[in-house]
């Protein structure tokens, strides 16, 4: 079967996952992995080190060709947002500068003043990013997925680097997504939590259950 990702009508935000093959190298991840998942939903990722966590999200958010099987996406197919292990600015530009680049790409209607106080870094505005922490560098990605004002977040181990106030914040953004309709995939290592009214539990090599 030739690997098929068909955007349906923009009315419903969904993604459906039928017979689902990836393989890494010589390593087969997955075969015949089906799921749905719908506006509301969280979606949470377990697995050791080199289970596919990352191979699986990136290739639901089109960054990786699967092998076979289909992914149909209800609504907007561009509006997908896929936030990784590597946060991505430009070092000798400042966190503003990094944020003004970005939303002008995105070309979304985000307040970015605000998206920055959302995220707690508008005091951060002036610092290269070369010069941040690990914990606020994490942060102004998460301004940067707020500007994308995406429907579909696929979010890989964010909280790794981030204190507790900085994983109270995911939290927060998560619950809000979902609440207004959004769907969110979170890749984790640590035990998953639930969050808004319909949390699942995707461990790797077994089906996806509630």
């Amino acid at each position: 079967m030739e690997p098929n990702v068909i955007n349906n009508s923009p009315e419903q935000h969904s993604l459906k996952v039928t017979d689902l093959r990836i393989k890494r190298g010589s390593k087969l991840l997955f075969d015949g992995t089906s799921f749905n998942a719908n506006a509301g939903d969280v979606i949470w990722i377990t697995g050791s080190n080199g289970s596919g966590k990352t191979s699986l999200l990136r290739c639901l958010a089109g960054l990786l060709k699967q092998d076979s099987g289909t992914i149909i996406y209800s609504g907007n197919a561009t509006a997908i947002a896929y936030l990784g292990h590597q946060d991505s600015h430009k070092n000798d530009l400042t966190v503003l500068e990094n944020l003004e680049f970005w939303g002008s790409i995105y070309q979304t209607p985000v307040d970015l003043e605000k998206t920055m106080q959302r995220v707690d870094i508008w005091r951060l505005r002036d610092l290269k990013a070369k010069n941040l922490s690990a914990g606020q560098s994490r942060r102004v990605a998460l301004a940067r997925l707020l500007l994308q004002d995406a429907n579909i977040w696929f979010l890989d181990e964010l909280a790794a680097p981030l204190d507790e106030a900085g994983r109270d914040l995911i939290t927060d953004l998560t619950s809000a997504h979902i609440a207004n309709g959004g769907v969110a995939f979170i890749a984790t290592h640590t035990i998953p939590f639930k969050i808004g009214n319909n949390a699942q539990v995707m461990d790797l090599g077994r089906h996806i259950h509630g």
